[in-house]
């Protein structure tokens, strides 16, 4: 039994959180604030204590993942942990018909999955002919899932720079109107410099002025099942796809020979 002198406990939560202070004063008990509906009583024999409150921090998608990756990084020198931490960043672009950029990036080593699809427009779950009619604002565009640790952000978008004709406004060659647009989509205000950047060393090489847009992130729609593939699956027999898309991969696999699978 405790004299006249107190003795504060520090109850914590599962996740180390300090609970409450519990202050024991000649043999009783209490939580060490006035008695609020909801707390318990406690004496020296059984000191309870509520159970900590959730906790909620909320971060910005690719920031958690930068957090994650460092987590990766230290998990195996004081966990002795071999687990796969691969993490995969996301960026969206445009630039003119997506069976070609597509075929492009599928190409090049580092990028794990690319989806085509439309983003950018006014009208919800646009179809391919909404977009084709140039009436939804939509552009087509690619998603690119990439391994940073593999691929960097800069050298994915001068790869994206250097295989469109990004001086060309509301077009490429033949395909004409706002859906065929250049166009780049940051996730974040890192992505955002990044793209910015890359649009400076871009124009550094060019005579024209780059009229490619950076335009908010908008609502994602994926283009159509036979859309996806194209090159792989129904390009080859396509007299479109044969005119354009041979010289833009012969194009990556000369100037970024050592970032393509198919020279690698």
């Amino acid at each position: 039994m405790h004299d006249r002198a107190d003795v504060v406990v520090a109850d914590r939560g599962t996740d180390g959180d300090v609970v409450g202070d519990v202050r024991l004063d000649q043999g009783r008990a209490g939580i060490d604030r006035p008695s609020e509906a909801g707390d318990e009583i406690v004496d020296d024999d059984n000191i309870i204590a509520r159970p900590a409150p959730p906790v909620t921090i909320t971060l910005p998608f690719n920031a958690m993942r930068r957090v994650l990756r460092l987590l990766r990084g230290l998990a195996p020198s004081y966990m002795g942990c071999k687990g796969d931490f691969s993490m995969t960043d996301y960026v969206t672009l445009a630039g003119g018909c997506f069976w070609c950029t597509e075929a492009v990036f599928k190409d090049v080593i580092g990028v794990e999955s690319v989806e085509s699809g439309y983003i950018g427009g006014n009208v919800p779950n646009p179809t391919y002919k909404q977009v084709c009619g140039g009436d939804t604002g939509h552009a087509e565009a690619i998603r690119i899932g990439y391994d940073p640790e593999q691929l960097a952000l800069g050298d994915l978008l001068d790869i994206f720079f250097a295989t469109h004709d990004p001086t060309q406004l509301n077009r490429q060659g033949n395909d004409v109107g706002t859906q065929y647009r250049s166009a780049v989509f940051p996730a974040d205000e890192a992505q955002e410099a990044e793209m910015r950047a890359a649009i400076e060393r871009a124009q550094a090489g060019l005579d024209k002025p780059i009229v490619t847009t950076v335009e908010p992130m908008a609502d994602w729609y994926p283009a159509e099942d036979y859309h996806q593939d194209y090159w792989e699956t129904s390009g080859r027999s396509n007299p479109y796809c044969m005119a354009v898309i041979p010289p833009k991969l012969q194009k990556l696999r000369k100037s970024f020979a050592a970032r393509s699978k198919a020279v690698a």
